[in-house]
């Protein structure tokens, strides 16, 4: 996302880790130059439909000893 882009202008901003699965409408296939087209190519309005993860935090004691990252 470019600071003052199209982009940064949403009522929800976009989160490290987010994916844009369509833009205005259009189905997008996993290139990241479509998307930029189609970004740079909305003239008024900018749709965007976003999968985004929620991150699950897990104490450590639950975790073998194996998964334990510091």
């Amino acid at each position: 996302v470019e600071e003052g882009g199209k982009a940064d202008s949403l009522e929800q901003p976009l989160l490290v880790g987010d994916e844009i699965i369509i833009i205005n409408d259009v189905e997008l296939t996993g290139y990241r130059q479509e998307a930029i087209a189609l970004v740079k190519g909305s003239y008024k309005t900018l749709k965007l439909a976003v999968r985004r993860l929620r991150s699950v935090c897990v104490p450590l004691w639950l975790m073998d000893n194996d998964e334990q990252e510091i």
